[in-house]
């Protein structure tokens, strides 16, 4: 069977924070693989000089970077759908969520170790076994983990056992469902899952929603769950 691949996604160079579109991944992909992008990327990283910036002021360099970062495209990972296209919390359609999270590595100096510690894991015999769906620089070349959300545990969840598996410090800022992510350029893409983004078959859904709404949750793991956290035990050996 065909795997359907769907993503939230601002294409557009300076594209309006609060407008994202549904398109395939080929737009994604027609976007990562750009000369344009590119060349923002090389500049953010220092790799390029930015025009009309003096190389000599280390001040006017970055704030040009942070303008660079700022205007990249870019694409929401939890969720392929937002009505009416407006990227707001309570736009994200449920019945869009994808079961999947992105983890961020700020700590340079750790990322190519959490680049093998991501892939142990995932040839691991506890949960993240098969979890690993996206391995991608950032902008500024540190880590963007994508992984596939173990059944019944929320983005929150999953975000703090995995960040605890991995050995990096949990940022709440990670867990919103409007989530959104700066693309980088293909160099910049090191794995990824023919299930990155991808629809999940219609009984994996179920299954995933039902294991939800057993906690009292909705059917994208949002709300106060009434039955307690599932309390998975998790270690840098999982």
């Amino acid at each position: 069977m065909e795997i359907v691949h769907v993503v939230a996604i601002n294409p557009y160079r300076k594209g309006n924070k609060g407008k994202v579109f549904s398109y395939r991944m080929d737009t994604y992909d027609k976007v990562i693989e750009s000369a344009a992008v590119k060349k923002m990327i090389q500049q953010i990283r220092g790799e390029l000089p930015i025009d009309g910036v003096d190389l000599n002021d280390a001040q006017a360099v970055k704030k040009a970077q942070e303008r660079l970062k700022s205007e990249l495209p870019f694409f929401c990972p939890h969720y392929g759908m937002f009505k009416n296209n407006v990227r707001r919390q309570e736009n994200a359609m449920p019945e869009s969520f994808l079961f999947q999270t992105i983890i961020d590595v700020d700590d340079k100096e750790y990322v190519e170790k959490a680049i093998e510690k991501a892939r142990e894991l995932n040839c691991s015999s506890g949960i993240w076994n098969g979890s690993l769906l996206h391995l991608c620089y950032s902008a500024r070349k540190k880590l963007h983990i994508g992984i596939r959300m173990p059944v019944g545990m929320t983005i929150e969840e999953t975000q703090k056992a995995y960040c605890e598996a991995l050995g990096v410090p949990y940022d709440e800022s990670c867990i919103t469902p409007e989530r959104m992510i700066f693309l980088t350029d293909k160099d910049s893409e090191i794995y990824r899952s023919k299930m990155w983004c991808a629809v999940l078959s219609n009984e994996e859904i179920m299954k995933r929603r039902q294991a939800f709404l057993d906690r009292g949750l909705t059917v994208d793991g949002r709300g106060d769950a009434k039955v307690n956290s599932l309390q998975f035990t998790v270690n840098s050996n999982s």
